[in-house]
């Protein structure tokens, strides 16, 4: 991620640093940075079973109540931008027979958290969040995906997910922004809500497609535009009861379909080769719908069913 190399000796110092550089750079600096803390890093006043720490450093001995307290001190100390940041300890519980439960509450304690100190709902906009996923147990990693879809759906924006790799990823030792795994939920709740509602708009979101210049953000094949243009098209029709323009929506969904099906595997981009996971889900969830009669009148039959199955009574009734 770019920025000069970081001599720390524990993996969740060089995250931390990348992003107090990068946001040095645009004048900006961290206000709260969240630390999921096991109990026994933190001290007994905080809650935890730490029993104070002894440090020596170029020949100098220093004492401090925790391990956490001694890693927030070391952090200000290399990076003095987070002399004014509130660090916030969140203790870690882990009981084995509750895992689910554990999780479940956490995230719900952490999610609450942070909104509460980012004040109401309409400051919430103005949040951006930077996420460490580094080390740790496995189950946290899940529980902190969780938090930032929370967050995100309440109008939070993650900038950045950050994965420190020791050699293992690569050769070297470096800093990776994995944002992009984050974004793999949108696509899945993209196709769900086509599939289940017939609603387009967040999977054209996921691939920053625009309807009106059929252009997107993403380097996806025009096959795919296509298809998204074709999805478009009837989640118009089916959003506001365009009667007689849902047949020739499907049939354009079903032929758009059918050409992105056959693109060449050499010639699909990466976004193309996710889509192509949600392909299956989608042609069995709108099943008949996309089949072809000589008579019109006979398509709508499985409309009006499809309409009825999914709760759009409106529609099934139009």
């Amino acid at each position: 991620m770019g920025g000069e190399p970081f001599p720390g000796f524990q993996t969740n110092e060089a995250p931390l640093a990348n992003v107090v550089d990068l946001l040095a750079q645009k004048g900006k600096r961290l206000h709260r940075v969240y630390c999921l803390v096991t109990p026994q890093c933190l001290s007994a006043e905080m809650g935890g079973e730490d029993r104070a720490l002894v440090v020596e450093e170029h020949g100098e001995r220093s004492e401090y109540p925790s391990q956490f307290e001694f890693w927030c001190s070391r952090m200000k100390r290399l990076r003095p931008a987070l002399a004014e940041t509130d660090f916030i300890p969140i203790l870690l519980h882990y009981h084995e027979d509750t895992l689910i439960e554990d999780i479940e509450s956490q995230v719900a304690s952490l999610t609450e958290r942070i909104k509460a100190d980012a004040g109401g709902y309409a400051e919430w906009h103005a949040c951006h969040i930077y996420a460490d996923i580094t080390g740790g147990a496995r189950y946290v990693t899940m529980m902190m995906t969780s938090v930032m879809q929370f967050l995100q759906y309440d109008g939070m924006r993650v900038e950045k997910m950050i994965y420190a790799d020791f050699k293992t990823l690569s050769r070297e030792n470096r800093i990776f922004d994995v944002h992009g795994t984050l974004d793999v939920y949108k696509l899945v709740a993209g196709a769900d809500a086509f599939v289940s509602y017939g609603i387009s708009r967040t999977i054209e979101k996921y691939f920053d497609y625009d309807a009106e210049s059929g252009t997107s953000g993403k380097p996806i094949s025009d096959a795919l535009k296509g298809v998204l243009r074709a999805m478009h098209t009837f989640s118009d029709a089916i959003q506001i009861c365009q009667t007689g323009n849902i047949p020739p929506a499907l049939s354009a969904l079903s032929t758009a379909i059918t050409v992105f099906l056959d693109v060449p595997e050499e010639d699909r981009t990466v976004d193309d080769r996710m889509f192509m996971q949600l392909i299956d889900t989608i042609t069995e969830g709108y099943g008949e719908l996309l089949g072809e009669t000589e008579d019109e009148a006979e398509r709508y039959v499985p409309i009006i069913r499809w309409c009825r199955d999914k709760g759009l009574l409106q529609q099934a009734m139009t």
